[in-house]
């Protein structure tokens, strides 16, 4: 450990003398060969025990927790998207996001109407429908 530290220490210098190369240093960070009983096992994995035995091969799905869930895309039906109108037309006029306390709001508004939809659908509703403007806009 002593001799990285130097080696470390050494290699500032080497920075600044454009004669060093890396050779030199390689040689220097040469460590002695430890012998394969110094070295700790790596640990072991072990697999969870079930009662039923996983197939092997392609049938076997396996579920995968990385990431967030996906949900299911519903489809907006046109009474949900006149209520949002109703009450947030001034977001899709201006080409803003609403705040959670603006979904909020729309959703008490209207909590028949938007009975399936939280307050980030009806964000992600506006948002989605602005950006849509947008490339609209662009491709003119």
């Amino acid at each position: 450990m002593k001799k990285l530290l130097t080696v470390m220490r050494k290699t500032v210098a080497y920075k600044r003398d454009t004669s060093s190369t890396v050779d030199e240093l390689s040689a220097e960070l040469a460590l002695p060969p430890t012998e394969k009983n110094d070295m700790p096992p790596p640990p072991k994995r072990h697999r969870p025990q079930s009662d039923e035995e996983m197939p092997t091969g392609a049938s076997a799905v396996r579920p995968s927790y990385k990431g967030k869930s996906t949900q299911k895309k519903t489809p907006w039906h046109q009474t949900e998207v006149q209520a949002v109108e109703r009450h947030m037309k001034q977001f899709i006029t201006s080409l803003t996001v609403p705040a959670k306390s603006d979904c909020d709001k729309c959703l008490k508004a209207e909590p028949e109407a938007l009975k399936n939809r939280d307050w980030k659908t009806v964000k992600f509703y506006i948002y989605n429908r602005d950006t849509a403007y947008k490339k609209k806009l662009q491709c003119k």
